[in-house]
């Protein structure tokens, strides 16, 4: 990261990330997949028959997404490890629920925790701090006074809203949900 905060990429390196992105490429020849904003499991030597682009050139754009910390390693739906494109460097989301679900997978590492982040924003309604989510600091206390009950040991970002959890809700079973794997589960583990 450069002094500003802003990620540096020269416009050669951009470009060529924007061609591995936005490739066409389907099924086995897959090279991104902008469901989870995540690579498919290509060496670099299939990459570069794939891109017509050099090995060395698809090396040194991955050693530059690393080292600025655009990409992190994390457990897919499939219980694979794949490299994933930090969301908000480059989302490839159109809806506000995904793009909270994957920046909670990139920040928490897998597909799993990310679910159970998501389906514990729901329950609480409320949208808790991704960085930091774990599921086994959260306590739960109910206030003598009140009766309300208070939950403590997570960070939270801002209540949700009545509407904002049944959109949420609605949206997980939808069809308009773009990685049907998602889709296939249950409403509490999904998206």
């Amino acid at each position: 990261m450069s002094n500003k905060g802003e990620y540096v990429l020269t416009n050669r390196e951009m470009n060529l990330l924007l061609a591995l992105v936005q490739s066409l490429r389907k099924g086995a020849n897959k090279i991104f997949d902008k469901k989870d904003n995540c690579f498919t499991n290509k060496s670099f030597r299939e990459l570069e028959k794939l891109t017509d682009k050099s090995k060395s050139s698809l090396q040194r754009l991955f050693q530059k997404l690393e080292s600025e910390g655009l990409t992190r390693t994390v457990i897919n739906v499939q219980n694979e490890e794949v490299l994933m494109l930090k969301p908000s460097f480059l989302p490839c989301s159109y809806s506000m629920y995904e793009t909270y679900f994957k920046n909670a997978m990139f920040h928490l590492g897998s597909h799993k925790s990310a679910c159970e982040w998501a389906s514990r924003c729901r329950k609480d309604y409320t949208l808790y701090d991704y960085t930091d989510f774990c599921p086994t600091k959260i306590t739960e206390i109910n206030d003598i006074n009140t009766g309300e009950l208070i939950i403590t040991g997570v960070n939270k970002i801002r209540p949700l809203t009545l509407l904002e959890v049944k959109k949420w809700n609605e949206y997980i079973v939808s069809e308009s949900i773009t990685d049907r794997t998602k889709r296939r589960q249950s409403v509490a583990t999904a998206a």
